[in-house]
């Protein structure tokens, strides 16, 4: 899928002053046809991509999640494929590996809070000014992605920022704009290893389900 709007969105963003030559990384549906052929439609919004060199020339993350072999994969990558893996539906057991987690992250849209000029290690106060000041097209973006759910690593105070009229729906479930939100309490980068990652997510995300399900 090629969406023009899409794209003159993220054309748009790339230009704003804070973020021209400031290495914008685009970002969205990492694979059209395995998002097209998805059990849902699922976009983790996380805190900031980063490449090695913050001043160098713009690039699109979702032509390098593509490019990746599937064994080299980030350690964010694969540990978002596991939490998709839950997400989707599918048993909890076996565990896959982390080659087939990385394969079912491509099923799935990744979106950054913060575009341009990321660094390895996130300060929180400058994530969220990225939010304050982006907030109108993140929305935008997230509007036209269109997703069943929406899945945070641990974003916190980022959620009100953009979207001030989110309902809290549980400790870390939020409706925003209609668009269900859940905040995970660890970002998919940590250090812990993918079972232990994996195990977390899955015993949260079936809590989560239990309490949405007894909603009005």
């Amino acid at each position: 899928m090629v969406n023009e709007e899409y794209e003159a969105l993220l054309d748009r963003w790339a230009e704003q002053p804070h973020h021209k030559r400031r290495c914008f990384i685009r970002d969205g549906i990492l694979n059209p046809e395995l998002w097209a052929n998805a059990p849902l439609h699922v976009v983790f919004l996380m805190r900031e991509a980063y490449g090695e060199n913050p001043h160098a020339e713009n690039w699109d993350l979702r032509k390098y999640v593509q490019n990746e072999p599937p064994h080299k994969g980030s350690k964010l990558s694969k540990t978002l494929g596991y939490w998709a893996h839950v997400i989707f539906g599918h048993p909890v057991a076996p565990i896959p590996s982390p080659a087939q987690a990385r394969c079912t992250f491509l099923h799935t849209a990744q979106v950054n809070v913060k575009k341009s000029g990321g660094t390895s290690r996130s300060s929180m106060h400058e994530i969220a000014e990225f939010a304050r000041v982006d907030s109108a097209l993140l929305r935008d973006q997230l509007s036209l992605l269109s997703p069943d759910i929406v899945v945070g690593g641990n974003l916190g105070e980022c959620i009100r920022i953009i979207w001030p009229a989110a309902t809290r729906v549980s400790e870390r479930g939020w409706l925003c704009d209609g668009i269900p939100f859940y905040d995970f309490r660890w970002h998919p980068a940590n250090r812990y290893s993918y079972e232990r990652n994996y195990k977390e997510f899955a015993s949260a995300w079936a809590e989560y389900r239990k309490f949405v399900s007894r909603q009005p």
